[in-house]
């Protein structure tokens, strides 16, 4: 008995078809992971703004760019005050002028969820004579006596957020589930659009 297999050229077309598309299949699932991380990295449930004392449109938008390959995180330190990053204690300016050093108001900040942190050697400075005028935590640049130099308060950078051992994986999870069901509706997209071929 003599058996004839005759191929399916449509059947092989098609496949050579849906191969040919799997390099551009998974770059678009790569690029819809990196989208979701982004967002994942500014979510109220798991991300940045679960730990952080900050808001993601505010503060970590204008610091998160993805590209073609990456999510890129800027290093760049937020200041601390309330009309730039995180929340602090006194909210507004009070003169401090002739009070004693023991009983002037301390400053704190809340830069991770429900944690004040004291901050003794920073003060609010006056709005009305710094340029720009933010209510926000300033610390001197020297001990020197009479030398009155200051210099905001800086804290931890959204690339800092990023890496935090809660908000990291977070992130990962989000990424990887999108990338797997974007690849598989890619795969079953080309798949029936070759079938009837």
């Amino acid at each position: 008995m003599i058996v004839q297999v005759k191929p399916d050229k449509i059947f092989i077309k098609a496949c050579d078809n849906i191969m040919k598309n799997i390099p551009q299949m998974q770059e678009r699932a790569t690029r819809d992971a990196l989208k979701k991380g982004k967002t994942a990295f500014m979510d109220t449930k798991g991300g940045a703004p679960s730990v952080y004392n900050v808001k993601k449109s505010k503060d970590l938008t204008p610091n998160t760019k993805v590209t073609k390959d990456s999510i890129v995180v800027e290093s760049r330190l937020f200041t601390i005050g309330t009309t730039t990053h995180f929340s602090i204690t006194p909210r507004n300016y009070k003169s401090q002028a002739g009070i004693p050093v023991k009983r002037r108001q301390r400053a704190s900040a809340t830069i991770k969820r429900g944690s004040k942190r004291a901050l003794p050697q920073s003060f609010i400075a006056n709005p009305a004579m710094i340029n720009g005028g933010n209510v926000m935590l300033w610390e001197r640049i020297s001990t020197k006596k009479g030398d009155k130099s200051i210099r905001p308060v800086k804290s931890i950078s959204a690339a800092q957020m990023a890496s935090n051992e809660k908000v990291y994986p977070y992130i990962e999870e989000n990424m990887t589930e999108t990338y797997q069901k974007r690849l598989q509706h890619y795969y079953e997209r080309e798949v029936t659009r070759n079938a009837g071929h």
